[in-house]
């Protein structure tokens, strides 16, 4: 059984429950895990990895269980971490050498997606003199290299600029097709990543929600250059004004781009319902 598999998992901290009895899959395609900051995704992916234990359910990771069998678990898995070490004393070109022969991979791979990213300038830098951008295509770059069957993000996005991100997600997708790999990603807003998921994953109420590709886009973030009278515009859509943005609920993409001028939108996100309610307790 290829991928991850969460039967009735509880998970808390002394007093102080996480999730209880929440079950789903991981078996195809990309899964999103959005959640706001704080809300337990890293919890979730500690328990998945086997640093957490559980207090009752089952986890099976590639259908092992990843803490008294964690090496089978894991073998056909590429796991990033939200903060990734860097392997070697300092310089990119070792750290790409040491982590391809230990991770069994080829390093012309890394270079490839280096390039793709715009970044093979960095090659004989050292890791110190990187920004935090470079830093974190240089991790995404050796992660998603090889071909493996099951691939784990942890805020991959971060400190990725809207370019990346795409790009990004357009490397995700190739695997996906390409490959037939398996993604779970972790991020704290809804993205780029959105077009292509497949499922996403949410924490409300002490409970891990899924939701299927038909019932995931019915919400939107919308932020714009000029705010003034975007809302007046919106008529009788349903929405709300959360800081600098403004959240659409039930509709489509279509009926709020016929209702707003279209060169004045900044950036328009689809989110899934918890980040609905997350929003609206935030007004």
């Amino acid at each position: 059984m290829e991928g991850i598999y969460f039967n009735r998992v509880t998970k808390r901290f002394n007093d102080k429950t996480i999730f209880e009895d929440s079950t789903f899959r991981v078996e195809s395609g990309i899964t999103l895990l959005i959640s706001p900051n704080g809300t337990g995704k890293s919890t979730i992916i500690y328990s998945i990895i086997g640093n957490y234990r559980i207090n009752s359910g089952r986890i099976y990771v590639n259908g092992y269980d990843p803490v008294t069998d964690h090496k089978n678990a894991f073998l056909g898995t590429s796991l990033m971490p939200e903060n990734p070490a860097y392997f070697g004393s300092g310089s990119v070109k070792e750290h790409i050498d040491l982590f391809s022969r230990l991770k069994g991979i080829n390093k012309r791979e890394i270079y490839d997606y280096l390039s793709f990213f715009g970044v093979n300038n960095i090659i004989k830098s050292t890791i110190n003199s990187l920004s935090m951008g470079e830093l974190q295509i240089l991790h995404i770059s050796c992660y998603l290299s090889g071909n493996f069957k099951l691939y784990i993000f942890d805020e991959p996005n971060s400190n990725l600029d809207q370019m990346n991100r795409r790009k990004f997600s357009e490397a995700v997708k190739g695997k996906k097709v390409n490959f037939g790999s398996i993604f779970l990603i972790t991020s704290h807003v809804n993205d780029e990543l959105g077009q292509y998921a497949n499922n996403i994953l949410t924490i409300s109420h002490r409970k891990i929600r899924t939701f299927e590709e038909n019932q995931i886009y019915n919400a939107y973030s919308l932020k714009f250059y000029d705010l003034e009278g975007m809302e007046e515009k919106l008529g009788k859509l349903k929405h709300f004004k959360v800081n600098d943005a403004i959240i659409i609920t039930n509709t489509s993409i279509n009926n709020i781009t016929n209702m707003l001028p279209e060169e004045n939108i900044r950036e328009i996100i689809r989110i899934p319902p918890a980040m609905v309610d997350y929003y609206e307790a935030q007004k």
